[in-house]
């Protein structure tokens, strides 16, 4: 099995990891996340040469962590329930929603690469899907091939790990949330600070 300190060690970054967690969200939570997107999604300015169009293009100008629907369910404090962030001092997550009508997808893709081309091995970070809801719930992962979501679900995975939405075959609209998380402040010497928000774990816990 491999830890989250293996694929941390430079020797073995390249290594993929996936896990996954049931209930990290009630299904009232996601749908409260769904209906502010719904509510605020055309209020948000768009990335420019994203790659992307429609909601998940705003992951360079805006983080979800700062609405406030997002804030008031403490997202970073729950994180750190789980193995993988318990032993972290910083949080940095760059978060963004995703929203997917009929007929749109979200090609395949690494985090690392596509979304962060100027990380560089030592800049290692996790990467965190959530299934806020819709009719199509299918996440594809490289070696491990198709998951069905249930509402509510965490997938924490390495950075490097290929991923990807097929396009959504359905009436309803897909929602997910998306999180990029790194261990060190280094990552803010690099990116537009706006992208991120700093969570310091509380030194009494």
């Amino acid at each position: 099995m491999v830890t989250t300190m293996d694929i941390i060690d430079k020797s073995n970054l390249h290594a993929t990891y996936h896990n996954s967690y049931s209930g990290f969200l009630s299904p009232t939570e996601c749908d409260t996340i769904r209906n502010a997107i719904e509510e605020d999604a055309d209020k948000l300015p768009r990335g420019k040469n994203t790659g992307y169009t429609g909601l998940t293009s705003t992951y360079t100008v805006y983080n979800w962590l700062s609405h406030p629907i997002l804030q008031s369910l403490d997202i970073p404090n729950r994180l750190r329930e789980y193995e993988e962030f318990r032993d972290w001092e910083y949080l940095i997550i760059q978060c963004w929603c995703n929203q997917l009508h009929q007929g749109e997808g979200l090609q395949r893709h690494v985090h690392g690469n596509r979304f962060h081309p100027m990380v560089k091995t030592s800049n290692f970070f996790l990467n965190c899907n959530i299934f806020l809801g819709g009719e199509y719930n299918v996440t594809w992962y490289k070696d491990i091939g198709e998951v069905e979501n249930t509402q509510g679900d965490i997938h924490i995975f390495s950075s490097n790990l290929e991923h990807e939405v097929y396009t959504n075959t359905g009436t309803d609209i897909r929602h997910s949330m998306a999180l990029d998380i790194y261990p060190n402040l280094t990552t803010l010497n690099m990116f537009n600070s706006q992208r991120f928000r700093i969570y310091k774990r509380d030194p009494a816990v």
